[in-house]
Protein backbone atom coordinates (compact mmCIF):
# COMPACT_ATOMS: atom_id res chain seq x y z
CA UNK A 1 0.00 0.00 0.00
CA UNK A 2 2.63 2.48 0.93
CA UNK A 3 4.40 1.58 -2.51
CA UNK A 4 1.59 2.57 -4.30
CA UNK A 5 1.23 5.70 -2.53
CA UNK A 6 4.43 6.50 -3.08
CA UNK A 7 4.69 5.63 -6.39
CA UNK A 8 0.83 8.13 -7.01
CA UNK A 9 3.18 10.81 -5.25
CA UNK A 10 5.60 10.74 -7.51
CA UNK A 11 3.44 10.48 -10.90
CA UNK A 12 1.52 13.67 -9.11
CA UNK A 13 5.01 15.30 -8.24
CA UNK A 14 6.84 14.82 -12.13
CA UNK A 15 3.45 16.19 -13.35
CA UNK A 16 3.44 18.84 -11.32
CA UNK A 17 6.80 20.19 -12.70
CA UNK A 18 5.82 19.12 -16.74
CA UNK A 19 2.62 21.80 -16.29
CA UNK A 20 5.43 24.29 -14.82
CA UNK A 21 7.29 24.01 -17.66
CA UNK A 22 4.17 24.25 -19.93
CA UNK A 23 3.26 27.41 -17.99
CA UNK A 24 6.76 28.81 -18.92
CA UNK A 25 6.58 27.91 -22.63
CA UNK A 26 3.27 29.59 -22.42
CA UNK A 27 4.99 32.80 -21.18
CA UNK A 28 7.45 33.00 -23.02
CA UNK A 29 4.79 32.36 -26.17
CA UNK A 30 2.84 35.18 -25.57
CA UNK A 31 5.66 37.56 -24.75
CA UNK A 32 7.43 36.54 -28.43
CA UNK A 33 4.34 36.52 -30.19
CA UNK A 34 2.32 39.13 -29.00
CA UNK A 35 4.73 41.65 -27.05
CA UNK A 36 2.93 41.13 -23.50
CA UNK A 37 4.98 42.66 -20.80
CA UNK A 38 6.42 40.19 -18.54
CA UNK A 39 4.52 42.04 -15.88
CA UNK A 40 1.38 41.61 -17.52
CA UNK A 41 1.94 38.24 -17.90
CA UNK A 42 2.61 37.73 -14.30
CA UNK A 43 0.30 39.84 -13.46
CA UNK A 44 -2.60 38.12 -15.18
CA UNK A 45 -0.96 35.10 -14.09
CA UNK A 46 -1.26 35.67 -10.27
CA UNK A 47 -4.55 36.92 -10.94
CA UNK A 48 -5.91 33.65 -11.78
CA UNK A 49 -4.29 31.51 -9.36
CA UNK A 50 -5.54 34.18 -6.59
CA UNK A 51 -9.42 33.30 -8.91
CA UNK A 52 -8.53 29.72 -8.40
CA UNK A 53 -8.01 29.83 -4.62
CA UNK A 54 -10.88 32.14 -3.71
CA UNK A 55 -14.19 29.65 -3.12
CA UNK A 56 -12.01 28.01 -0.77
CA UNK A 57 -11.49 31.73 1.15
CA UNK A 58 -15.37 31.94 0.77
CA UNK A 59 -15.93 28.14 1.84
CA UNK A 60 -13.95 28.78 5.12
CA UNK A 61 -15.27 32.02 6.40
CA UNK A 62 -14.07 34.57 4.71
CA UNK A 63 -11.23 36.85 6.21
CA UNK A 64 -10.67 34.42 8.79
CA UNK A 65 -9.91 31.64 6.75
CA UNK A 66 -6.82 34.07 5.93
CA UNK A 67 -5.80 34.43 9.58
CA UNK A 68 -2.65 33.42 10.99
CA UNK A 69 -0.14 33.85 13.82
CA UNK A 70 2.57 33.28 10.55
CA UNK A 71 1.84 36.47 8.54
CA UNK A 72 5.47 37.39 7.75
CA UNK A 73 6.43 34.30 6.40
CA UNK A 74 3.17 34.13 4.15
CA UNK A 75 3.86 37.00 2.69
CA UNK A 76 7.82 36.23 2.17
CA UNK A 77 6.66 33.26 0.25
CA UNK A 78 4.43 35.62 -1.64
CA UNK A 79 7.15 37.71 -2.50
CA UNK A 80 9.86 34.79 -3.47
CA UNK A 81 7.33 33.55 -4.98
CA UNK A 82 6.83 36.28 -7.47
CA UNK A 83 10.36 37.04 -7.92
CA UNK A 84 10.86 33.70 -8.79
CA UNK A 85 7.46 33.38 -11.35
CA UNK A 86 8.40 37.29 -12.66
CA UNK A 87 12.39 36.70 -13.12
CA UNK A 88 11.21 33.10 -14.52
CA UNK A 89 8.70 34.35 -17.43
CA UNK A 90 11.62 36.90 -17.79
CA UNK A 91 14.29 34.77 -18.86
CA UNK A 92 11.82 32.31 -20.65
CA UNK A 93 11.66 35.19 -22.72
CA UNK A 94 14.92 36.11 -23.27
CA UNK A 95 16.81 32.39 -23.59
CA UNK A 96 15.77 29.01 -25.07
CA UNK A 97 12.94 27.43 -22.87
CA UNK A 98 15.48 24.09 -21.99
CA UNK A 99 18.13 26.85 -20.90
CA UNK A 100 16.01 28.99 -18.61
CA UNK A 101 14.12 26.02 -16.89
CA UNK A 102 17.28 24.42 -16.42
CA UNK A 103 19.00 27.36 -14.53
CA UNK A 104 16.17 27.44 -12.78
CA UNK A 105 16.40 23.63 -11.60
CA UNK A 106 20.09 24.87 -10.04
CA UNK A 107 17.73 25.25 -6.82
CA UNK A 108 18.88 22.47 -5.19
CA UNK A 109 22.28 23.82 -5.46
CA UNK A 110 21.71 26.98 -3.63
CA UNK A 111 18.97 25.83 -0.79
CA UNK A 112 22.04 23.52 0.12
CA UNK A 113 24.24 26.69 -0.16
CA UNK A 114 21.45 28.85 1.87
CA UNK A 115 20.60 26.37 3.92
CA UNK A 116 24.39 26.07 5.56
CA UNK A 117 24.23 29.88 6.93
CA UNK A 118 20.47 30.12 7.86
CA UNK A 119 20.10 27.05 9.49
CA UNK A 120 23.89 26.09 10.52
CA UNK A 121 23.39 22.63 8.53
CA UNK A 122 26.95 21.47 7.70
CA UNK A 123 27.93 20.61 4.06
CA UNK A 124 29.72 16.74 3.67
CA UNK A 125 32.84 17.01 1.53
CA UNK A 126 30.43 15.05 -0.69
CA UNK A 127 28.28 17.55 -1.01
CA UNK A 128 30.55 20.53 -1.28
CA UNK A 129 31.73 18.49 -4.37
CA UNK A 130 28.44 18.38 -5.79
CA UNK A 131 27.65 22.02 -5.32
CA UNK A 132 31.03 22.73 -7.51
CA UNK A 133 29.98 19.98 -10.24
CA UNK A 134 26.63 21.92 -10.49
CA UNK A 135 28.07 25.30 -11.27
CA UNK A 136 30.51 24.01 -13.60
CA UNK A 137 27.77 22.12 -15.24
CA UNK A 138 25.87 25.98 -14.82
CA UNK A 139 29.00 27.60 -16.74
CA UNK A 140 28.49 25.16 -19.48
CA UNK A 141 24.62 26.19 -20.05
CA UNK A 142 25.59 30.12 -19.85
CA UNK A 143 28.94 29.76 -22.21
CA UNK A 144 27.54 30.56 -25.68
CA UNK A 145 26.39 33.92 -24.60
CA UNK A 146 29.09 35.05 -21.66
CA UNK A 147 30.98 35.62 -25.20
CA UNK A 148 30.06 39.44 -25.39
CA UNK A 149 28.67 39.39 -22.05
CA UNK A 150 25.33 39.57 -23.20
CA UNK A 151 23.78 37.22 -20.46
CA UNK A 152 20.92 39.08 -18.90
CA UNK A 153 18.65 35.85 -19.74
CA UNK A 154 21.18 34.14 -17.30
CA UNK A 155 21.05 36.40 -14.72
CA UNK A 156 17.60 36.52 -14.29
CA UNK A 157 16.98 32.75 -14.13
CA UNK A 158 19.84 32.36 -11.62
CA UNK A 159 18.48 34.68 -9.13
CA UNK A 160 14.82 33.15 -9.89
CA UNK A 161 16.42 30.02 -8.74
CA UNK A 162 17.50 31.85 -5.50
CA UNK A 163 14.45 32.84 -5.06
CA UNK A 164 12.85 29.41 -5.76
CA UNK A 165 15.31 27.82 -3.28
CA UNK A 166 14.60 30.49 -0.39
CA UNK A 167 10.89 29.94 -1.12
CA UNK A 168 11.43 26.35 -0.10
CA UNK A 169 13.29 26.92 2.70
CA UNK A 170 10.21 29.50 3.95
CA UNK A 171 7.93 26.63 3.27
CA UNK A 172 9.36 24.26 5.51
CA UNK A 173 8.19 26.61 8.34
CA UNK A 174 4.67 26.86 7.13
CA UNK A 175 3.88 23.43 6.19
CA UNK A 176 1.69 23.61 8.78
CA UNK A 177 -0.82 26.06 6.72
CA UNK A 178 -3.46 24.89 4.25
CA UNK A 179 -1.73 25.25 0.68
CA UNK A 180 -4.45 27.01 -0.26
CA UNK A 181 -4.18 29.78 2.04
CA UNK A 182 -0.51 29.86 0.98
CA UNK A 183 -1.64 29.48 -2.63
CA UNK A 184 -4.10 32.67 -1.85
CA UNK A 185 -1.29 34.81 -0.42
CA UNK A 186 1.29 34.04 -3.07
CA UNK A 187 -1.19 35.15 -5.66
CA UNK A 188 -2.47 38.38 -4.30
CA UNK A 189 1.09 39.15 -3.28
CA UNK A 190 2.19 38.83 -6.46
CA UNK A 191 -0.57 40.55 -9.05
CA UNK A 192 0.00 43.57 -6.38
CA UNK A 193 3.71 43.47 -7.09
CA UNK A 194 3.27 43.05 -11.17
CA UNK A 195 0.15 45.22 -10.68
CA UNK A 196 2.59 48.01 -10.15
CA UNK A 197 5.16 47.68 -12.87
CA UNK A 198 2.19 46.59 -15.24
CA UNK A 199 0.59 49.76 -15.51
CA UNK A 200 3.65 51.53 -17.49
CA UNK A 201 3.34 48.47 -20.25
CA UNK A 202 -0.80 47.32 -20.30
CA UNK A 203 -1.50 46.33 -23.50
CA UNK A 204 -5.25 44.69 -23.63
CA UNK A 205 -5.76 41.22 -24.70
CA UNK A 206 -7.90 40.79 -27.75
CA UNK A 207 -9.86 37.24 -28.65
CA UNK A 208 -7.84 34.07 -27.86
CA UNK A 209 -5.14 35.82 -26.01
CA UNK A 210 -7.23 35.90 -23.07
CA UNK A 211 -7.66 32.51 -23.53
CA UNK A 212 -4.39 32.03 -22.88
CA UNK A 213 -3.94 33.66 -19.68
CA UNK A 214 -6.62 32.22 -18.49
CA UNK A 215 -5.17 28.47 -19.22
CA UNK A 216 -1.91 29.86 -17.93
CA UNK A 217 -2.95 30.46 -14.50
CA UNK A 218 -5.40 27.35 -13.99
CA UNK A 219 -2.11 25.36 -14.89
CA UNK A 220 -0.12 26.90 -12.66
CA UNK A 221 -2.56 26.70 -9.81
CA UNK A 222 -2.70 22.83 -10.50
CA UNK A 223 1.03 22.18 -10.47
CA UNK A 224 1.01 23.97 -7.08
CA UNK A 225 -1.75 21.66 -6.10
CA UNK A 226 -0.68 18.89 -7.57
CA UNK A 227 3.12 19.17 -5.19
CA UNK A 228 1.64 19.88 -2.22
CA UNK A 229 -0.77 16.67 -2.24
CA UNK A 230 2.13 14.83 -3.71
CA UNK A 231 4.22 15.84 -0.43
CA UNK A 232 1.55 14.06 1.44
CA UNK A 233 2.13 10.72 -0.36
CA UNK A 234 5.56 10.92 -0.58
CA UNK A 235 8.84 12.11 1.35
CA UNK A 236 9.99 14.86 -0.19
CA UNK A 237 13.70 14.00 -0.39
CA UNK A 238 11.84 11.45 -2.78
CA UNK A 239 10.31 13.28 -4.57
CA UNK A 240 13.11 16.47 -4.98
CA UNK A 241 14.76 14.60 -8.23
CA UNK A 242 11.31 14.17 -10.07
CA UNK A 243 11.68 18.49 -10.34
CA UNK A 244 14.19 17.76 -13.82
CA UNK A 245 10.96 16.45 -15.65
CA UNK A 246 10.34 20.04 -16.57
CA UNK A 247 13.83 20.14 -18.44
CA UNK A 248 12.86 17.36 -20.63
CA UNK A 249 9.40 18.71 -21.24
CA UNK A 250 10.98 21.79 -21.92
CA UNK A 251 13.44 20.88 -24.06
CA UNK A 252 10.60 18.92 -26.29
CA UNK A 253 8.62 22.15 -26.28
CA UNK A 254 11.83 24.41 -26.91
CA UNK A 255 12.06 22.27 -30.03
CA UNK A 256 9.00 21.46 -31.26
CA UNK A 257 7.50 25.16 -30.97
CA UNK A 258 10.76 27.28 -31.36
CA UNK A 259 13.16 24.80 -33.01
CA UNK A 260 15.56 25.41 -30.34
CA UNK A 261 18.11 22.07 -30.56
CA UNK A 262 20.65 21.85 -27.51
CA UNK A 263 24.07 21.52 -28.24
CA UNK A 264 26.25 19.19 -27.34
CA UNK A 265 27.59 21.13 -24.39
CA UNK A 266 23.98 22.28 -23.49
CA UNK A 267 23.34 18.89 -22.71
CA UNK A 268 26.67 18.00 -21.37
CA UNK A 269 25.71 21.23 -19.18
CA UNK A 270 22.36 19.83 -18.26
CA UNK A 271 23.44 16.41 -17.06
CA UNK A 272 26.16 17.75 -14.69
CA UNK A 273 23.28 20.21 -13.20
CA UNK A 274 20.74 17.11 -12.83
CA UNK A 275 22.96 14.28 -11.62
CA UNK A 276 24.97 17.34 -8.98
CA UNK A 277 21.20 18.02 -7.70
CA UNK A 278 19.86 14.54 -7.60
CA UNK A 279 23.28 13.68 -4.99
CA UNK A 280 22.95 16.40 -3.13
CA UNK A 281 18.96 15.76 -2.29
CA UNK A 282 20.70 11.90 -1.60
CA UNK A 283 23.13 13.04 0.95
CA UNK A 284 20.81 15.28 2.33
CA UNK A 285 18.33 12.63 3.07
CA UNK A 286 20.73 9.99 4.10
CA UNK A 287 22.03 12.85 6.55
CA UNK A 288 18.46 13.14 7.81
CA UNK A 289 17.85 9.17 8.18
CA UNK A 290 21.25 8.07 8.73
Amino acid sequence: MQKNKTILGGVMFAGSYCIVAVVYAVAKYVQSKWGFSTSQVACFNFTVVTLCALPWVVRNGGVNALRSDKYFLLSLRGVLGFGMTFLGFKAANLLPLVDAVTLLNTAPLWIAIIATFTLKERLSWKSILCIIGGFVGMLIVVHPRLHGMSFTGDLFALVASLCLAASIIVRRDIRSEPWQRILFYYGVIGAMLSAFVMIAFFKMPQGIQWVFFAVMGVLLYFAQKLATIALHYAKASVLGPLTYSSIVVSGIIGWLVWGHIPTFLTVLGILIIVISGVLILIFDARKKHG
